[in-house]
């Protein structure tokens, strides 16, 4: 409401500026036709010439006519000033509020995750987060890259994610998690470092290129470290000594009816609150559930059917992706 307000008083100011300036030049152009007898054209054209003060030389005025071209350098340079003023207060205070704006989001924001750098690491991250929903707040020191991820409707900050001050902004003081994503470790193991250091206990995902840094990172604060190189090449041979399973866990192979993963967590209020897994099976018979990880118990491979849901629980479960919506409607939070 403010802000429509805001921009409501703004566009009326610029619209009266003009009106002022239009105004005069058609005050100009007028006197200089009856005074001098000129034609329209060369007494607009003087009168132009004359409010932006760029000179017109000697065009034989008469006193009269010399009387009221001072009149109107006197008031069109004024309003000429003052409206460009205007248009370019403007200009800067439209680029202010889309920043302030944008503030005012992520401060609003509450248990979102945070991913520094857009490569091509973090851009697929962000995109699977938009995808699900999530709420995230990315972070670039590129203008280019940041411009480019706000056109669609990223909430994206510019500056070094290893500055405390723009880790603040971002929200990590009530952010739910903070991935690394550089494509250099050195920069992963700093953003990591500053990160832990203003919230010991955040969850963080941090990027290592090489797998010597593995440690080094989890040593600066990460929980958890992600090898794209080690993963890789695992999932290479995988694809060769377990073909069958390969194409079951490789995204890059999953086809609309394939069995995919899915982690859920029990939040206080759930409706699967006290209910058993035999129970919730019964009405979901294509759910499978792998592993449940109490919040106070070490992780259960293959739950006994008689185990019951309960806030604090987390479960992974495998299903078909299109059959699981019906599940997850039930659960308040869930993660592909």
């Amino acid at each position: 409401m403010i802000r429509a307000l805001e921009d409501n008083t703004r566009s009326q100011t610029l619209r009266r500026c003009l009106m002022l300036l239009g105004g005069v030049v058609g005050f100009g152009t007028l006197g200089f036709e009856l005074i001098e007898g000129w034609e329209l054209w060369e007494s607009f054209y003087f009168t132009i010439v004359t409010i932006s003060t760029v000179g017109y030389g000697d065009y034989g005025l008469s006193k009269p006519g010399q009387m009221f071209a001072s009149l109107v350098m006197l008031v069109g340079i004024g309003s000429l000033t003052y409206t460009l003023g205007q248009v370019m207060q403007a200009a800067v205070e439209t680029g202010l509020d889309k920043e302030r704006r944008m503030h005012r989001q992520i401060g609003s924001l509450q248990n979102h995750v945070i991913v520094c750098g857009i490569g091509r690491f973090g851009a697929i991250v962000c995109e699977q987060l938009d995808e699900a929903g999530a709420a995230f707040v990315a972070i670039d020191l590129n203008p280019d890259t940041v411009e480019s991820f706000r056109k669609r409707g990223w909430i994206v900050i510019e500056g070094d994610a290893a500055d405390d001050d723009v880790l603040v902004s971002a929200g990590i003081h009530h952010a739910r998690a903070l991935v690394s994503v550089s494509s250099r470790d050195s920069d992963n193991i700093v953003v990591t470092l500053s990160a832990h250091s203003l919230v010991p206990e955040l969850e963080i995902t941090s990027r290592a290129e090489h797998t010597d840094s593995v440690r080094k990172i989890r040593r600066a604060g990460a929980t958890h470290v992600i090898s794209p190189a080690l993963i890789g090449g695992r999932q290479i041979a995988e694809s060769i000594l377990n073909p069958a399973l390969s194409r079951l866990m490789n995204p890059l192979e999953i086809h609309p009816e394939s069995v995919r993963l899915f982690e859920i967590s029990i939040e206080e209020g759930s409706p699967l609150v006290g209910r058993t897994l035999q129970e919730v099976g019964r009405e979901h018979a294509d759910l499978v559930f792998v592993t449940m990880t109490p919040s106070d118990t070490p992780e259960q491979v293959r739950p006994e059917v008689d185990a019951r849901f309960a806030a604090g629980q987390t479960h992974v479960i495998a299903a078909n992706p299109r059959t699981i919506e019906p599940f997850l409607q039930s659960v308040s939070r869930h993660a592909a």
